[in-house]
């Protein structure tokens, strides 16, 4: 009886064994190492950003007779005033997928910067936020409830 029992499980984890080796599909990343390295120049990059003294203000964000706005600051603690290339955002939409966009943010006064956009649908997004200042780059993230 033992015995059969040992013949059905060795059989069994036989089995076992070679459904493993025959639906292996080898390295699931490739340039793995490549791959690696470059991350750690992301996580440098972040540091780096992180150390900027850069801050952000949501002052508004509204929707108002069918028409959406985004107001937001960025000042620097250090000197007062920063000028920026660009200052970007995208609109996130984690509830549904395809409705995510991105907005090029125009200055408005004294470290603001402004967008007029139409929403697609009312609800919860996500924004992102990127200021970019010559080499120098930071992202801001917020969720927002449109209502």
């Amino acid at each position: 009886m033992i015995f059969w029992i040992f013949v059905a499980m060795t059989a069994l984890f036989g089995w076992f064994t070679w459904i493993a080796i025959s639906t292996d599909s080898g390295v699931v990343t490739t340039n793995a190492y490549q791959y690696g390295l470059e991350y750690n120049d992301i996580i440098a990059k972040q540091s780096e950003s992180d150390a900027l003294p850069w801050q952000m203000t949501l002052e508004r964000a509204e929707v108002k007779n069918g028409k959406t706005s985004l107001v937001i600051t960025i000042q620097n603690p250090t000197n007062g005033k920063t000028n920026f290339d660009a200052v970007r955002a995208w609109l996130i939409r984690p509830a549904h997928s395809g409705r995510d966009f991105e907005l090029q943010l125009q200055p408005h006064g004294v470290n603001r910067y402004r967008a007029e956009f139409d929403l697609p649908e009312i609800g919860l997004w996500e924004l992102q936020v990127t200021a970019k200042s010559g080499n120098d780059q930071k992202q801001w993230q917020r969720d927002l409830q449109w209502r």
